[in-house]
This record gives C-alpha cells, sequence and structure tokens, in this order.
C-alpha cells in the first residue's frame, strides 16, 4: 500500500475513482443528495485525502479513527435513486463499490502513470491489504486479487446512467477552480478518463 499509495499517480486514481463511482446509480444519488463536493470540493478533496492518506501510513489507532469518520458520516446518507432503489452509504453492496472502485482505480493509475508496472503478485499484496480496511468498512465482497478486482468492477450488475452520474462527471470535468490550478487539474482528469 506504501508504494501505491506513496507515488503521485494516486492523484489520477482518486479522479479515475470518483468517475468509476458515479456509474452506480444508488451510490452516485446518494452523493448528489447528501455530498457537499458542488459548493466545498476542496473541503471534501480534503476529507478523502485524510482518511486514505490515514489508512495507508497510520498506526492502528489512526486507521481505526479514519474508518469510524467515514462509517459516522455514512450512517444518516439514505434515500432511493431515480430508479426507485433505496440506497444506504452503510450498506455492505453500496460501500463495496465505492471501496473496491477506489482500489482498483489506485492500482490501475499506478501502472499506467506510476514508475512502472506492478508484478502481479505486488498488485496482489496491495489488493489483498486493502480487504483489512473493506472488512473495517464491513463491506463482505471483496476480490483479494488485482484480477478477480478489474473483473468484480468491469461485471458489476448494478450500473447505468442516471443524473446524478450525469452531474458528477460534468462536474469532474470542469470543478470550479482557479485557472492556475484549473490547467494541471485537466491534465490529471484527462490521464484519468483515458484509462
Amino acid at each position: 500500500s506504501w508504494e501505491v499509495i506513496g507515488d503521485v499517480a494516486t492523484f489520477v486514481g482518486g479522479i479515475r475513482a470518483l468517475l468509476i463511482q458515479a456509474a452506480h446509480p444508488e451510490v452516485v444519488a446518494g452523493v448528489a443528495d447528501h455530498s457537499s463536493y458542488e459548493h466545498d470540493p476542496l473541503g471534501r478533496l480534503s476529507r478523502t485525502s485524510a482518511y486514505v492518506t490515514a489508512t495507508a501510513f497510520g498506526a492502528t489507532p489512526e486507521v481505526e479513527q479514519a474508518i469510524n469518520v467515514v462509517r459516522r458520516a455514512h450512517g444518516p446518507v439514505r434515500g432511493a435513486s431515480h430508479r426507485g432503489l433505496q440506497y444506504s452509504a452503510s450498506g455492505p453492496e453500496f460501500a463495496a463499490w465505492v471501496h473496491n472502485v477506489l482500489v482498483d482505480s489506485f492500482l490501475t493509475a499506478f501502472d499506467v502513470f506510476g514508475p512502472g508496472e506492478l508484478a502481479p503478485e505486488r498488485a496482489d499484496a496491495f489488493a489483498a491489504e486493502q480487504t483489512r480496511l473493506g472488512a473495517m468498512l464491513h463491506v463482505t465482497d471483496l476480490p483479494p486479487t488485482a484480477d478477480g478486482l478489474a473483473d468484480w468492477v468491469a461485471s458489476h450488475p448494478a450500473l447505468g446512467r442516471s443524473p446524478g452520474m450525469e452531474a458528477v462527471t460534468a462536474f469532474l470535468k470542469n470543478p470550479p477552480l482557479p485557472m492556475g490550478a484549473k490547467v494541471g487539474y485537466r491534465v490529471l482528469y484527462h490521464a484519468a478518463a483515458a484509462t
């Protein structure tokens, strides 16, 4: 985990994860209905970055604290998607989508934009390490290998277009950033979209 998450390619992986996570109508409905990403994108980014950093590099107390913050934040996030299906951010199937896509995106970005593709056993070690975090989030569907993870994401049965997906992807394509920051962000965004 240190090798993958410690690389600058993680920034591309994070954007990629958001793009792919938005393909799940119930997950993205939870984001659209309960998140402040449109009004406070840097605050949202900061909270997610703090979680990733704590769970990758922190000692057990820091990891547990980060997990508890996420669980508390997700507790009240519930509702219905545009297709009338109920969602709960605490639900294991929705947490699995968010967690597994993030792990797969970090691996993909590292392989494409990092210092070199991970050997299969190193990629599997990363996926296996990340299953422990998923279990702490009460995720039950945790592929322990990189290929299994990629297949799980690619063949997920719940995906589809939604108004939330369109809003999130439009936002990610052109967030309200100062011009100087936007130039650098566009490079990261296009790299993420290319994967």
